[in-house]
């Protein structure tokens, strides 16, 4: 999910999927708990784990808008981190209805962060933080998880050359235990799709977000 995705509630429910593995972009500076309280989650990211880099394509952008800048088609290097932490349970849900304030006080959340280190001079560079409970440890792990954060819209055109947009969706665990044999198998069949899909550009021929 894009950054509209970024909702306490919609985290913490997810987070309660057993069968549910999730990729949010988080668009807030989100207050944390446990050892780092009274800190918010961009001071904590100098911290995270650099695990590997990886060349992305980016698309040209003819018109900016709000959350995006124009810019020319690039290559660019993306540097992928990642850590665990446990993010705290917003004021407004405890002013709210009963529903709201039984959200669960604090979530712990895998963040990856993507970053380009070193952009055009003038140009915003990529930057994501990406939400999940997929595993972190490796690598191949990491670069998972910004691939299907790629791949969440497929968009294709059909024969009388409308526009058709679909949810990329494929079951997940809460943590790196292994899956039920159902999980599994949607699993590879996803990740095979992934991987056709990516040898033909299906990532990098997606317009990425700054």
């Amino acid at each position: 999910m894009d950054r509209e995705g970024d909702s306490y509630a919609l985290l913490a429910h997810l987070s309660c999927l057993d069968q549910a593995g999730f990729v949010v972009r988080l668009g807030q500076n989100r207050r944390l708990s446990g050892e780092r309280a009274g800190t918010y989650l961009r001071q904590a990211l100098p911290e995270a784990v650099h695990l590997t880099t990886r060349r992305v394509p980016l698309t040209r952008r003819a018109t900016g808008s709000r959350h995006h800048s124009a810019r020319r088609a690039r290559n660019a290097v993306l540097e992928l981190r990642a850590m665990q932490l446990t993010i705290e349970r917003p004021d407004y849900a405890d002013r709210r209805t009963s529903a709201s304030s039984s959200l669960p006080k604090s979530l712990s959340l895998h963040i990856v962060h993507v970053l380009e280190r070193h952009p055009p001079r003038g140009i915003v560079p990529v930057q994501w933080l990406l939400a999940t409970l997929e595993p972190i440890e490796t690598p191949e792990q990491v670069e998972e998880i910004v691939d299907f954060y790629c791949a969440r819209w497929v968009i294709g055109a059909s024969c009388e050359g409308r526009m058709n947009q679909s949810v990329k969706v494929r079951p997940g665990s809460r943590d790196s235990r292994p899956r039920s044999s159902g999980g599994t198998v949607a699993r590879e069949q996803d990740g095979e799709a992934l991987r056709q899909q990516t040898s033909k550009g299906g990532c990098a021929t997606h317009q990425v977000a700054a």
